[in-house]
Formats: C-alpha cells, structure tokens, sequence
C-alpha cells in the first residue's frame, strides 16, 4: 500500500459528525484499530464522521475482482 503524508483534521476540513452521507467507515483510508485512525488524517478518526479526502471503498477489494 502507499504510503501518505498525514494532513490535520483542519487541512482536510474534517466534520465531526459528517453533515452528507459519506462516511470514514467507507472510507479506503480508514483504518478500524484502536485507536481508530486514517491513513491520511491525523489523529483519532470517527467511523461517523467525513473529510474532503473520502474515497468510497471498493466493493471488490484491493484486487479489483
């Protein structure tokens, strides 16, 4: 996997909770481990909340298949 250089929450315009209905739980850089974090965001990442770097998930995974 790339590897990211980490921006703030303020950077990535963070919302806490997020106001659309995108979220960091689908997000590919959302990592679920405690603490729950982002590839690309620094700090504690909500699986509820949303930044302008969201990238849904594939539904297929890493492979494409």
């Amino acid at each position: 996997m790339a590897e990211y250089v980490k921006i703030s929450k303020s950077a990535a315009q963070y919302e806490h909770p997020a106001k659309g209905a995108d979220h960091c739980a689908e997000c590919r850089f959302f990592e679920q481990v405690a603490p729950r974090h982002c590839l690309r965001v620094d700090g504690v990442i909500l699986p509820g909340d949303w930044c302008k770097l969201f990238e849904r998930k594939s539904r297929f995974g890493a492979s494409g298949k």
